[in-house]
């Protein structure tokens, strides 16, 4: 009787767990089919898919079947699909688990290998927004994740028959995300540039276009520490609404912990606190803290990552700031839009790199913008190693040879570089590489 009665208690026991087992599984797995669909139409952008089971009522034994039809094609059997269309549909499907279930580590081993430059674009962007979750080591052979990589390891045989393996910390850049001015060109956007210092990754302004820019370029748009604002005219900020809904709505998985500081001239708070009013709550509760600081000039502010941001007032606007940003390795200085200024070179002395504007002609420049004979005497004081021009107005730029002109304005201490959208400049690096 003994034996009898354990036997029954052993058995009621299993049907117990496999009940739980089930109706787990089955949540679980109704969760992951919702979030497929949400990272399958991200990766294709649109398109529709499905997975599964096909004894939905033995869920734990049950095979899984997935159907795929990325935009434009007929809803089919994943093993109908391009090797791209399947790789890409594999991955959809580990990022749908990964939002129900994050794991702390992920090794993928060349699963970019199958995909073209556009989808491989959308593997990066999708790998930023995860990677705040999970640590994600790639093997890959691919030069456009290899640049989104914060490290890379290589194995190299200096002497015959000898492997070494060699890691690279890949930060302290500057993206020129976007070069353009107030007037509309297809291949320049508003003013907007994206820096790497330490563990800080800085948006400087926020012109039309910078959002689409960023994720263009594979730069974590979901994932900035810091946006900093030079002034209020909209070339300059005109892609916050796009910036702030995309944090809230289109980042996978969502931003909850990862506090965003925002930076600007007097009166940023007040910009925000209308912005809210405005289009939505989502400017000063998007879901994670976002920290609103107003730059005093002259007084430093430390950044998470170690690295020093500093303010200087500039004759443009009323509230207008020119900044600079100091890490460990290098320094950035920025002008932002500006008249012309005495004190700003001084300023900018030291900077390895200085994104400075040169709107117009000598002859044409007004009060409240930069001409090449201006730039020339900023530059002259601050020294930089590499002087990038930026927000020239198209009539001048496509013209003239605007670096040639500052040089002849008497600058010819450094290399002088006219700014075009993806840009990326390194500490120590000879030219910039292009994406």
């Amino acid at each position: 009787d003994d034996l009898v009665e354990a036997r029954d208690g052993l058995r009621e026991s299993i049907r117990r767990i496999n009940r739980t087992a089930a109706a787990t599984f089955t949540e679980t797995f109704d969760e992951i089919r919702d979030n497929f669909v949400r990272t399958f139409q991200t990766l294709f952008e649109g398109g529709e898919c499905d997975v599964w089971l096909e004894d939905p009522d033995d869920p734990l034994d049950s095979p899984i079947e997935i159907s795929a039809s990325p935009r434009g094609k007929r809803t089919q059997r994943i093993h109908l699909l391009s090797g791209g269309e399947r790789a890409l549909t594999a991955l959809a499907l580990l990022f749908a688990i990964y939002l129900t279930k994050p794991s702390p580590v992920c090794l993928m081993d060349e699963v970019d290998a199958p995909l073209d430059e556009t989808n491989i674009l959308r593997f990066v962007n999708m790998v930023q927004q995860f990677k705040s979750e999970t640590q994600f080591v790639i093997i890959t052979h691919n030069a456009r994740t290899i640049e989104a990589a914060d490290w890379i390891y290589g194995v190299t045989m200096q002497e015959p028959g000898v492997s070494s393996v060699v890691g690279v910390e890949l930060g302290e850049a500057s993206h020129v995300v976007g070069s353009g001015t107030v007037v509309p060109e297809g291949d320049r956007g508003g003013a907007s540039y994206y820096l790497e210092l330490g563990d800080s990754r800085i948006l400087m302004d926020c012109g039309p276009g910078a959002v689409q820019s960023l994720a263009r370029h594979g730069l974590p748009w979901a994932g900035l520490t810091d946006l900093v604002i030079t002034h209020f005219h909209s070339d300059h900020v005109g892609a916050l609404p796009g910036l702030f809904f995309a944090l809230q709505h289109g980042r996978m998985p969502p931003r909850t912990r990862e506090p965003l500081d925002v930076w600007g001239p007097a009166g940023t708070a007040d910009l925000f606190a209308r912005l809210a009013a405005a289009l939505g709550s989502f400017f000063v509760e998007p879901g994670f803290p976002v920290r609103i600081h107003e730059l005093h000039p002259e007084t430093p502010q430390p950044l998470s990552s170690g690295a020093t941001l500093s303010a200087h007032d500039t004759p443009h606007t009323a509230e207008s700031l020119a900044v600079r940003l100091d890490g460990a390795d290098a320094a950035v200085g920025y002008t932002g839009d500006t008249g012309p200024s005495d004190q700003l070179g001084g300023f900018m002395e030291g900077v390895h790199t200085l994104i400075c504007e040169c709107s117009l002609p000598d002859d044409q420049v007004g009060d409240n913008h930069l001409s090449p004979s201006r730039v020339a005497r900023i530059a002259g004081t601050a020294r930089p190693e590499i002087l990038i021009l930026t927000h020239i107005y198209p009539h001048f730029r496509t013209t003239d040879d605007v670096p040639a002109l500052v040089r002849a304005a008497g600058y010819t201490a450094g290399r002088i570089d006219l700014a075009t959208d993806g840009q990326v400049y390194e500490p120590g690096a000879g030219q910039p590489a292009r994406r």
